[in-house]
């Protein structure tokens, strides 16, 4: 009898263990895009998970697979500063929509923001919770956030995730980590030839191509001042 308890209770501990791995954790989908150097497009990134969200927090970054560090950045007013892009609040397909903690507080102020990792631009951050509290259920895919990427130079750029955490009530005060194993696409493809030069380049090279020419003004004035004076 005693060993039919314990074994009852192994199983349902078993169990119980089981049911917690098994929970969804949940996993970013972000959109593919092709930009021409100079120019810009959106991403938009889905939860797409049934777990249900109190809490998310992303940073995602661009990294070069092929091309030059750099060659990708998230668009942003300036650097490092707010993104081009507001959070999709009033779209109701949105994570937090009607419970967005970050749009009952000031729903004038975007909570997102472009900051530099390894180079200028490189890293979008985004948080938002529930204002309740409480769980937002999910189902399907939900819209977190959209953000814009510009080309800068021709190469292929992968979006990844860093510092990322989520939570849901059950577990308040202990998030769970994101990784890259949680985000599926974001492939940015940059096509076109070099990037256009930093206004800071454009007056360096113009400075130079100055002194070039005023150089050679001089000598073909010297030469010719020679070839008189020999005649």
């Amino acid at each position: 009898m005693r060993f039919s308890q314990l074994a009852a209770s192994v199983f349902a501990i078993c169990f119980l263990f089981s049911g917690l791995r098994s929970v969804d954790a949940g996993l970013l989908a972000a959109g593919d895009l092709t930009v021409a150097v100079g120019s810009s497009g959106t991403v938009n990134v889905l939860w797409s998970s049934n777990q249900t969200l109190s809490f998310l927090n992303t940073q995602f970054v661009l990294r070069a697979v092929t091309g030059t560090t750099g060659g990708a950045v998230f668009t942003a007013t300036s650097t490092p500063t707010e993104p081009l892009l507001f959070a999709p609040f009033n779209d109701s397909n949105y994570v937090f929509f009607g419970d967005s903690f970050a749009y009952t507080t000031d729903p004038s102020v975007n909570p997102a923001s472009v900051a530099q990792d390894a180079w200028a631009g490189d890293s979008y951050i985004f948080s938002d919770t529930t204002n309740s509290g409480f769980d937002a259920i999910q189902s399907g895919s939900k819209l977190w956030t959209t953000f814009s990427i510009t080309g800068v130079s021709a190469g292929t750029y992968q979006l990844r995730l860093l510092s990322s955490e989520y939570e849901y009530a059950a577990i308040a005060g202990t998030p769970i980590a994101l990784t890259d194993s949680d985000l599926t696409g974001g492939l940015i493809t940059v096509t076109g030839g070099a990037a256009v030069p930093e206004p800071s380049t454009l007056l360096i090279g113009a400075t130079v191509i100055g002194w070039v020419a005023r150089n050679r003004r001089r000598s073909r004035i010297a030469r010719q001042a020679s070839d008189s004076a020999s005649a």
